[in-house]
């Protein structure tokens, strides 16, 4: 007996034609299987978002030690009428990075027999967004009243920066010495030196 192929179907009474049934359901499964196609597409092909390049390390910085992130991108730091809080210069000539503390200063009025003072410089080189600095901190001495009028060299300790570019923030954070720091760039701001008491 030869095998019946069904052409159509009489469902609730109604004449279904099979062929356009299966017709529809092949156009159906190729729709959708571009559609699959196209998403996956561009899910793999699509652009993605760029780096930032980071910006020249060249500049004023705040040194802030521990973990904590401030929000601002930049800080201002206000001359008084003694002087300027500490503050850091970093300088970037293509890849070579030094770094520089400026103390600071505070004038009281008194001129003391030994004016002591603190550096800590260093200097390396920059890979891509990451930079390993090693140098030295110490302290020197100016003795007034002395005709040499040098500075002596007191005691000198190594010391290593391992900083990194933060494209987010755009503070360079990392180590020193292993312990976790930040820095943030700043804006220097004199003071109107008319507002201040003239020394006695």
């Amino acid at each position: 007996m030869p095998e019946q192929v069904l052409e159509s179907l009489d469902i609730a009474g109604r004449f279904v034609d099979l062929g356009c049934v299966n017709r529809f359901i092949r156009c159906a499964l190729v729709l959708g299987a571009a559609s699959l196609s196209a998403c996956s597409s561009g899910q793999s092909n699509g652009p993605s978002s760029p780096t930032p390049e980071p910006r020249p390390w060249t500049g004023t910085w705040i040194k802030l030690d521990g973990l904590a992130v401030p929000p601002e991108k930049q800080m201002r730091l206000q001359q008084t009428c003694s002087g300027w809080g500490e503050y850091w210069k970093i300088e970037q000539k293509d890849k070579k990075v030094t770094l520089e503390l400026h103390e600071a200063t505070q004038s009281s009025g008194i001129e003391m027999a030994v004016e002591r003072s603190r550096v800590e410089w260093a200097k390396g080189t920059l890979n891509k967004s990451f930079a390993k600095l090693d140098g030295e901190l110490g302290t020197v001495e100016i003795v007034q009243g002395d005709s040499s009028n040098l500075a002596r060299r007191g005691p000198r300790f190594p010391v290593t920066y391992e900083l990194q570019w933060d494209a987010k923030t755009e503070h360079l954070s990392g180590t020193r010495n292993g312990s976790p720091v930040r820095f943030i760039r700043v804006e220097l701001q004199s003071i109107d030196a008319s507002r201040c008491p003239k020394p006695q």
